[in-house]
């Protein structure tokens, strides 16, 4: 008997154990402790804060008390600092991707390409669908983004690039050009968005408007003033009076965009002359290299604008120069010790009887330099000084 209420017992407990597997649908659910991750032990990245100064700290991460967690992460504001780098990908800091007007990562562009141009000439055009017109070797693939407030901009992704001492890299087009580098960028021969007589350079000439250098008045063959230069990062020269009965002078461009080249923007053209019809100097271009790593240059980069066109006929006037462009270069580390790096304005044309044209900008905040007047036929207004920002750690001569 005692037996026989032993193994009623065992079995059920077993028919409650079976139960309990099955499942009791009006059982409450278990309650289990989240799952932490575990914590790297990897030393936080330094990030670059969008257009600090380099040589200022993040002040996000100032303050800490002594007593908090090491190695935990700091809640930041979302709009404080550009996403993190996967640690996966090469360990130097996520910087912003400026031309974008945000924050961009490095991983939203796809890299396959390590660039070596040692050839004589490459040549790259940012209006076309295939840019590439003359490459050394395989072609990177480049993608067309969209600016806020600016033109569309042509990035090139690239893993690492190197121009070399003989190597001359031509940039034409109506984008603005961006070189964005997973890696280091080494220059040692020429990078060249300048202008040349009607042709802008990469994004030169584009959203203009008041910047663009003013049209002269005159009669055809006769009386002609000079047209205004264009401008950027300083104003335009006006063109020269030849004090003709009822002409206009063309006036200097008003300078346009900021120290920050956000959004990034081309230099801009100069302004037609009385007298004639001849073709303002272009703009120069604006060039953008952001590199994860450092960039070095030891040979040219240059976004000049061109020279503007001299007066026909026997007395009308010179056409106006037009505006350096933009050099903007992001990295961890900038030398340009022995470099060029050049956004100066063109010269303005001469008058037909001879009239100097007006200077172009040599320097950084130098307006162009007004048309001369000889006789009839006055001189073209030099072209304003465009725009460089270094944003890094850099060594050059006087900065």
């Amino acid at each position: 008997m005692q037996l026989s209420r032993t193994l009623t017992k065992f079995a059920v407990m077993a028919l409650a154990g079976c139960l309990t597997a099955v499942g009791d649908p009006n059982a409450r659910p278990e309650r289990r402790s989240p799952t932490v991750p575990m914590q790297s032990s990897a030393p936080a990245r330094t990030v670059l804060p969008r257009q600090a100064d380099a040589h200022s700290e993040d002040s996000s991460d100032a303050g800490a008390p002594a007593d908090s967690d090491a190695g935990m992460p700091q809640p930041t504001a979302a709009s404080s600092r550009p996403p993190q780098m996967p640690a996966s990908m090469d360990p130097h800091p996520v910087f912003t991707f400026v031309a974008s007007g945000a924050a961009a990562r490095l991983e939203d562009f796809s890299a396959s390409v390590a660039a070596r141009l040692d050839c004589p000439m490459v040549q790259i055009d940012s209006s076309s669908e295939s840019p590439f017109e003359a490459w050394c070797g395989d072609a990177p693939t480049a993608k067309v983004v969209a600016q806020t407030l600016g033109p569309e901009v042509l990035v090139i992704p690239l893993l690492s690039l190197t121009i070399a001492a003989d190597t001359t890299v031509r940039v034409t087009g109506e984008r603005p050009v961006v070189f964005l580098v997973k890696g280091h960028v080494t220059i040692d021969g020429t990078l060249d968005g300048s202008a040349y007589g009607e042709e802008p350079g990469p994004g030169g000439d584009v959203m203009c408007g008041a910047s663009v250098g003013g049209d002269a008045e005159g009669r055809e063959g006769r009386n002609g003033n000079g047209g205004g230069g264009g401008a950027f990062g300083s104003p335009g020269g006006d063109g020269g009076d030849d004090r003709g009965v009822g002409s206009e002078v063309g006036y200097g461009g008003m300078l346009r965009g900021d120290a920050e080249l956000v959004p990034l923007l081309g230099g801009c053209r100069g302004g037609h002359a009385g007298g004639c019809v001849g073709h303002p100097g272009a703009g120069g271009g604006a060039i953008q290299i952001s590199a994860s790593g450092s960039i070095v240059v030891r040979g040219t980069v240059a976004v000049d604008g061109a020279e503007g066109a001299a007066g026909c006929y026997l007395a009308a006037g010179g056409t106006g120069g037009g505006s350096g462009g933009a050099l903007l270069f992001e990295a961890q580390t900038i030398d340009v010790l022995g470099a060029t790096l050049r956004a100066r304005g063109g010269r303005g044309g001469k008058g037909a009887n001879g009239a100097s044209g007006g200077e172009g900008a040599l320097a950084a905040g130098e307006p162009g330099g007004a048309g001369g007047v000889l006789g009839f036929g006055a001189g073209g207004g030099g072209g304003g000084y465009g725009r460089i920002k270094l944003d890094g750690k850099t060594s050059c001569e006087g900065c």
